[in-house]
């Protein structure tokens, strides 16, 4: 594959790799991390054609180069970018929370100085979507099964099929079929959440048009998706003020001598409103490096 494109983001308050460890999306398909050189890696499908996305840090942001075995039009690269920017979570400001750190807890203000309050998120809100429902009343290997099958079922099914993995879209999710969905990729009554998934966003890929509040009016409605991966979701989209309670989260509270009821979380972090979230995240974050003797 020939370098057909390169782009270069500037942002605040980023670094590479505190935003690929920022959960655990880098290790669901089809992401890939190079420990030793940084480099964030996966494939897109544009218009039937594939290409290969790298990310370094540029010190001053992000760079991004995109390989493919053909050229890129004006609109493909476009796309790209903007699935880039959106990947890495460019378009939400964390000024905000950084100054508001700087009150609360110094700890927290010199993480997220260096770019601790950024999230790493798949290219597109769809994925995000599929991989949430993925990770609700399952363990962390079942959430990586689901969705390694799912990619892989939806990848054969393109010309070529085989080669490199890319998230599938919701054209190709629906054209797998739901029997297809609940036998080959082990998804069980999920399969039927999923189908409503991708119904809700239909042919262009948007399920909303607007900012996160109208998104995720329209997530709430759609069959499968409940408070938790409504909650879930907001974080991914800039929301912070609603903690998306887990066994996770009750395991850290528990922990720190916290009751594990939602109100009782909140109202801890209710101080930070509305960044709980972030607050609560970058805590555990601190807490955990801290007690295992590493550095930040």
């Amino acid at each position: 594959m020939k370098q057909v494109a390169r782009f270069r983001f500037r942002a605040s308050y980023f670094d590479l790799d505190l935003l690929v460890h920022s959960h655990g999306w880098v290790q669901l398909a089809p992401f890939s991390w190079d420990e030793r050189d940084e480099i964030l890696s996966r494939h897109e499908y544009v218009n039937g054609k594939l290409v290969h996305l790298a990310v370094e840090d540029s010190g001053a942001g992000a760079a991004v180069s995109c390989r493919c075995a053909s050229n890129l039009t004006a609109p493909e690269k476009k796309l790209l970018r903007r699935r880039c920017s959106y990947m890495l979570g460019l378009d939400i400001d964390p000024g905000p929370f950084v100054r508001r750190s700087r009150e609360l807890d110094p700890r927290i203000h010199r993480l997220a100085r260096r770019g601790g309050a950024r999230m790493l998120r798949g290219s597109t809100l769809f994925e995000d979507v599929v991989k949430t429902l993925f990770t609700t009343n399952a363990s962390w290997a079942f959430t990586r099964q689901m969705c390694h099958l799912l990619v892989s079922e939806c990848n054969a099914m393109t010309e070529g099929g085989g080669g490199p993995a890319y998230f599938p879209s919701c054209q190709m999710v629906m054209a797998l079929g739901l029997r297809a969905l609940e036998e080959r990729c082990r998804l069980g009554y999920r399969a039927g959440y999923l189908w409503n998934i991708a119904q809700a966003f239909g042919a262009d890929g948007e399920i909303a048009r607007g900012g996160a509040r109208e998104v995720l009016a329209r997530l709430r409605a759609v069959k499968g998706l409940g408070p938790y991966s409504i909650n879930h979701v907001a974080v991914l989209l800039g929301e912070y003020g609603q903690i998306p309670v887990d066994s996770e989260v009750r395991g850290y509270c528990g922990e720190i001598g916290l009751a594990c009821t939602e109100e009782a979380i909140l109202e801890h972090y209710s101080p930070w409103h509305p960044y709980e979230f972030l607050a609560f995240r970058l805590e555990r974050r601190i807490r955990r490096v801290t007690a295992a003797g590493q550095p930040l």
